[in-house]
């Protein structure tokens, strides 16, 4: 959360929570302020836990220990510490296609029959009536919901 939309949560200005938190001590940078030697020795305490681990499950580690870094300079010492390990775990990443859809955000990109079937039982859920909503369907109680907001 950010403190602009902690001071909306608060009712004051973002100005006002500026000023307290400079009173009380609050740092702006959410940042740990820690040394790269001593960032390094918190990674390699992680990856001697956890020797396949990647950058997510370093930063998950760090987190842990309240060490709040940014991801950029994660990057660089990983890079420095492991290089080998870093580059075998990017050469086993999943190449993934790339499909040519004919509408923005399709969701399926199946055969005809498998999509027929998907859009029938789509059909059957979306308007089927619910014992418990006075047999209204799925379909019918989010229009009168999206109706009522407009």
């Amino acid at each position: 959360m950010q403190w602009k939309d902690i001071a909306k949560c608060l009712h004051v200005s973002a100005k006002t929570l500026r000023r307290h938190r400079s009173h009380l001590g609050i740092p702006d940078d959410p940042y740990t302020t820690i040394s790269d030697e001593d960032l390094d020795q918190n990674i390699v305490d992680i990856l001697y836990l956890a020797p396949q681990s990647g950058e997510t499950y370093v930063i998950g580690g760090l987190r842990g220990r309240r060490i709040f870094v940014p991801r950029a300079r994660i990057r660089e010492r990983l890079n420095i510490i492991d290089p080998v390990g870093r580059a075998l775990r990017w050469r086993s990443t999943i190449v993934r296609r790339t499909y040519n859809v004919t509408v923005p955000n399709q969701l399926c990109v199946y055969q005809p029959r498998i999509q027929q079937s998907l859009d029938q039982f789509i059909s059957m859920w979306n308007h089927h009536g619910l014992r418990t909503m006075n047999g209204q369907s799925p379909l019918a109680l989010w229009l009168g919901d999206y109706l009522s907001t407009k």
